[in-house]
């Protein structure tokens, strides 16, 4: 995620946020998983809890319904913290899909992934 002190921060966050709709309008037909690899420790990198409640609101129902799985690899405190402060704000049934998972191997434990295919 990009640092939140860039000038251009609002306008990039936007843009990041209509980019994976338009990719998700695409490609999902079937029901689909979402695993967000967090390699940030600084704060400033992570969204803010109103930024994830806007996107959560533009998200189309079709989307949240697909969705089996939203799988955060490597969680910090912080973003924990985040999560569990954004929770009021979206359904259980959403809420139930996410799950925080400390490493690639509890991942590989919870879902098929070519190992390959995870960034170094």
């Amino acid at each position: 995620m990009p640092n939140s002190s860039l000038k251009d921060y609002e306008y990039i966050m936007e843009n990041l946020f209509l980019y994976i709709l338009s990719f998700l309008d695409k490609v999902v037909e079937e029901e689909y998983k979402i695993v967000f690899l967090n390699y940030t420790k600084d704060r400033s990198n992570l969204p803010s809890v109103t930024w994830l409640k806007s996107c959560y609101d533009h998200i189309d129902a079709k989307f949240k319904k697909k969705l089996k799985g939203l799988f955060i690899v490597h969680p910090t405190i912080w973003l924990k913290m985040l999560v569990h402060v954004s929770k009021p704000f979206v359904s259980s049934k959403f809420s139930k899909k996410l799950q925080f998972v400390d490493n690639f191997k509890d991942l590989l434990k919870q879902l098929p992934v070519d190992p390959e295919a995870i960034p170094e």
